[in-house]
């Protein structure tokens, strides 16, 4: 049966020999392509699986005979293991249906003691390769359908991050692996029914509705709004083609531009046309994509895109021939061809009703835990739920994270109001953990709010990780100081979230301090490093106790420009934070008294801030002006840990700027409270003060603001 199937499909006796002019067919006779097919005794499950998968990991050499192999595995007398391993080169996915049908068909026939009599073939896998080269031409032929595909994809790609770093549990390694694990999560048949139905009415595909949610999730978790997502395409137009073994499939990476502000529905549409156009250029393979889109190349990851989607019914498992009961045997883990890819799966009943749905994922080892996997797994059914009830939901308004997820990253620890003691707080993730939280769970939401002007938290998020690995390629990050000594509010911003990402402790300077005076008092840190404002001859590296990074120095800017904007995290940074380490460093009156804030007790100060103040994602804070530098690296932080505006800018009408900005939580000093017409300030909810000496009773009594004052634990440095 195994020569039959072998004699019908040539491409299963062709090998890819190469000369001067490169690699090309040479089709063998079926008796030099098919060894004797000899059974080898294998006892017990585990040794059966060892061998199958043993006969599948070995390699071949294409260029010195077929790539394909056949073995027979005998458990018991009635009980055997059929392999037939073939190189993708070879035989795609689809291929699979008609080679396992041929192979039953030969098998009946000969227990029978006859030939099958299979359909002839009308075409053999190279006259296809011929016929396709005539039909798409030359590529420096400008007329031809190649060189249009070609224009088509150089196009398409241009501009777009080739590169998405999805939350990881581990470093990428300088070389992938390949090996992987999957998951499988059910998806009600329900939600599946609404999918079917949404595609319709935008004129869709179940496949569209899959990427567009699937490219919801993926920018969510990476803050990323222009990548690629890829796919098998199977290539077999011509009806000919169904019978036939051979490499049909190409790969395509199929663009998905992000915006926040525009719907679900919206964003399919954009994906249905996106993606018609794509399949409308298929004929490119996929090799020929990445050569002419130029990506970077690396062994670490797949170029163009990482995470891969298909859509495909799912086999029934098991069937019968005369005398024999077959089922598929588990071939062991599969192997990871890119960071993740979602398969998704139907299962069809006899009456043509969806009976099953499963979202199948497989996944590179080197990356992630399976907890970690499954936990995109049910965020991705989190986003099906959501757009499927509410098809025109706007983006940005879709959460990836229960509310109890959110409560538990944003609170970080069941703490009551009033309860002071930092040493009891349980604070379960870091404040850089935190943010990065926020970031995915909405990117496009403002971060930063300068009267018309916004910067969102992906732009934040990828400028301070710009500066964050600027700051670590210095040699600086966990138990090292970066002193912040700049006028500009948005920078100072960008400044604050770096550091912190770094691990360094970081230090924000009241404007007008004496730099001597603090100096020396920081001398005991590992190394500090100073980030100043404006322009200076040095090209920013520091000497080796006290260093100056002038931001505007060309320098500084070009390394900037030229450095990655991607989540920084814990793989970039130079030495791994633990919680006794300092975090904050803070600087009180003149300079002579400063003192540190370790990151547990800062970690539970923020938790204890985000609910006693109120904070969150509706929340706008404010640092008025004349406010202590130690309240303003607070605000930073309890804004972006709720997922609210930090608003910058500021005129000398406090009561009126508190209004027009929407402020609702302002740090302000006890002079700036005494000046305050809370009557003009409809929105302002909280005050927070350093100390409530001086603050008149009246602004507390009969007003809906609440006044609180900072209780900040900490140790001393110098007093």
């Amino acid at each position: 049966a195994v020569t039959d199937v072998f004699s019908r499909h040539e491409a299963l006796r062709t090998m890819y020999p190469t000369d001067a002019d490169g690699p090309y067919q040479v089709v063998v006779p079926t008796a030099e392509a098919v060894s004797e097919l000899v059974v080898t005794p294998v006892e017990g499950d585990e040794a059966m699986r060892d061998a199958v998968v043993g006969m599948m990991a070995r390699g071949f050499d294409v260029t010195a005979a077929p790539p394909s192999r056949v073995g027979l595995f005998a458990r018991e007398s009635n009980d055997h293991v059929f392999v037939m391993v073939v190189h993708h080169i070879t035989a795609d996915g689809a291929s699979m249906a008609p080679l396992s049908r041929d192979v039953m068909q030969a098998y009946v026939s000969r227990t029978q003691g006859m030939a099958p009599e299979f359909s002839p073939l009308a075409v053999q896998y190279a006259d296809y390769a011929l016929w396709q080269r005539d039909v798409v031409g030359e590529e420096d032929d400008p007329g031809s359908v190649l060189s249009t595909q070609i224009d088509y994809w150089r196009r398409n790609l241009e501009g777009m991050s080739d590169k998405i770093e999805l939350p990881s549990d581990r470093p990428r390694p300088a070389a992938a692996s390949g090996v992987g694990d999957s998951i499988s999560v059910p998806v009600s048949a329900d939600i599946y029914r609404e999918m079917v139905a949404g595609a319709r009415s935008r004129r869709a595909t179940v496949f569209m509705y899959a990427h567009a949610a699937l490219s919801v999730l993926i920018s969510k978790l990476t803050s990323s709004t222009d990548f690629a997502i890829g796919t098998p395409i199977a290539g077999r137009g011509e009806e000919q083609l169904d019978d036939l073994v051979g490499m049909f499939v190409n790969t395509l990476p199929l663009r998905a531009q992000i915006d926040s502000s525009m719907t679900f529905g919206a964003l399919l549409e954009s994906l249905r046309d996106k993606d018609i156009e794509a399949f409308s250029n298929a004929d490119v393979p996929f090799e020929r994509i990445v050569e002419v889109s130029a990506p970077a190349r690396s062994s670490a990851y797949s170029p163009l895109f990482q995470v891969a989607l298909s859509v495909e019914p799912l086999g029934d498992a098991k069937f019968t021939l005369p005398g024999l009961t077959i089922s598929a045997v588990d071939g062991g883990a599969p192997a990871a061809k890119f960071d993740l890819e979602l398969t998704l799966s139907t299962q069809i009943a006899e009456d043509g009703e969806v009976e099953a749905v499963f979202a199948n994922w497989t996944y590179a080892v080197d990356l992630f835990d399976r907890t970690t996997v499954e936990a995109f797994a049910e965020r991705f059914v989190r986003v099906l739920s959501t757009v499927t009830a509410t098809p025109d939901v706007r983006i940005g308004d879709i959460a990836i994270m229960t509310e109890d997820e959110r409560a538990e990253l944003l609170v970080g620890a069941p703490t009551a109001v009033a309860d002071t003691d930092v040493e009891g707080t349980v604070v379960r993730q870091s404040i850089t953990q935190l943010i990065a939280a926020v970031v995915e769970e909405d990117p496009e939401a403002p971060a930063i709010a300068s009267g018309e002007d916004e910067v969102s938290y992906a732009t934040l998020d990828a400028h301070s990780s710009k500066l964050a690995r600027v700051i670590s390629a210095r040699g600086i990050g966990a138990r090292d100081v970066v002193v912040i000594d700049i006028g500009d509010d948005i920078d100072r911003v960008v400044a604050i979230w770096a550091a912190v990402k770094t691990g360094a402790a970081f230090c924000v300077l009241d404007s007008g301090l004496d730099q001597s005076v603090v100096e020396p008092s920081l001398a005991g840190s590992n190394s500090t490093l100073w980030l100043v404002s404006g322009v200076s001859p040095s090209d920013g590296t520091p000497s080796t106790q006290t260093g100056r990074l002038f931001l505007g120095a060309p320098a500084i800017e070009d390394e900037l420009a030229a450095t990655s904007a991607r989540p920084y995290s814990y793989i970039d940074a130079v030495r791994p934070v633990e919680q006794a380490d300092p975090a904050y460093i803070v600087v009180r009156g003149d300079g002579s008294s400063i003192h540190s804030v370790d990151h547990h007790a800062l970690g539970a100060v923020m938790a204890r801030m985000q609910t006693a103040y109120g904070l969150g994602y509706d929340s706008r804070v404010y640092s008025a002006a004349g406010t202590s530098a130690e309240s303003l690296g607070l605000a930073v932080l309890s804004a972006a840990l709720s997922g609210g505006a930090f608003v910058v800018g500021g005129t000398e009408d406090l009561s009126a700027f508190v209004a027009d900005e929407w402020v609702s939580h302002l740090f302000a000093s006890n002079e700036s409270v005494r000046d305050l017409d809370q009557s003009e300030t409809p929105d302002l909810q909280a005050i927070i003060v350093a100390s409530s000496d001086g603050i008149p009773a009246e602004a507390t009594v009969d007003s809906n603001v609440a006044i609180y004052t900072l209780d900040l634990p900490q140790s001393e440095i110098r007093e």
